[in-house]
């Protein structure tokens, strides 16, 4: 089933609006649905950081010990040390 919307837009934007028509070939509903499906595209991406992340490798990427990250300085003091 399909919904209907109805919007208004100002004359610059429908001046916009018909002159795509004419190079595209596509009907407003054509235009209003790629439009309206970009958006809701961008928006879903960019709230869903952990996609993003995951989607690019960043998420469970990691390697060495579990508490690397609480213990950083102990061990950098340790590998300093070594090398003294």
């Amino acid at each position: 089933m399909a919904t209907r919307i109805n919007a208004r837009i100002d004359d610059q934007l429908a001046s916009r609006v018909e002159a795509v028509q004419r190079r595209t070939g596509l009907s407003v509903t054509d235009l209003v649905r790629r439009g309206l499906t970009q958006v809701c595209d961008a928006v879903e991406e960019r709230d869903d950081a952990l996609a993003i992340f995951t989607r690019h490798g960043f998420v469970g990427c990691g390697d060495g010990v579990e508490d690397g990250a609480s213990r950083v300085k102990e061990r950098v003091r340790a590998r300093l040390t070594d090398k003294a």
